[in-house]
């Protein structure tokens, strides 16, 4: 009865290791290639990185252009967000840069402490096929998991088949 009991024990708890495994804590980000225009979502940590930011050292190793006051209002946080955001992410489709623009933060009410950026950007490779994809974030972000997508878009009619390749 131990043997059994501690063979379900065990499974239970690689069951739930597994599942950890699958949860990414750090800052994330999603670029999403349309025709003609670039979205990069970020969900950052805002308070570590308010923390990296308002660092010193940081600075001195070159992870931010510059160091964040601690006594800015909130509009001062998201002016200096949105200049050190814009000035620092930089994407390239094609070998061709894209500027990007902060269209809205805001705190995601489901994941605590987590804020998202929404920057977007027009680009020329409208109709043409994206070969390559090259994009920089501010070192004082610390490391991002990115996901990269590229929609594609398809009329189904009622009870007809859609075919979507991908190359």
């Amino acid at each position: 009865m131990k043997y059994l009991f501690c063979l379900l024990l065990m499974g239970v708890l690689s069951q739930i290791d597994a599942a950890i495994a699958h949860n990414i804590d750090s800052n994330k980000a999603r670029l999403t290639l349309r025709d003609g225009q670039a979205e990069l979502r970020l969900h950052i940590d805002m308070q570590h990185w308010f923390q990296a930011l308002q660092d010193p050292a940081a600075w001195m190793l070159g992870d931010t252009d510059a160091v964040m006051a601690t006594n800015l209002t909130p509009p001062q946080q998201q002016a200096f967000i949105k200049s050190l955001i814009e000035n620092n992410t930089v994407l390239h489709l094609n070998n061709t840069i894209v500027a990007l623009q902060l269209k809205s933060l805001h705190t995601l009410a489901h994941h605590t402490g987590q804020t998202e950026l929404v920057l977007e950007g027009l680009h020329r490779s409208k109709g043409l096929e994206i070969e390559q994809v090259s994009l920089t974030l501010p070192p004082s972000l610390g490391t991002v998991h990115l996901n990269v997508t590229r929609p594609q878009y398809r009329m189904l009619a009622a009870g007809k088949t859609a075919l979507i390749t991908f190359n």
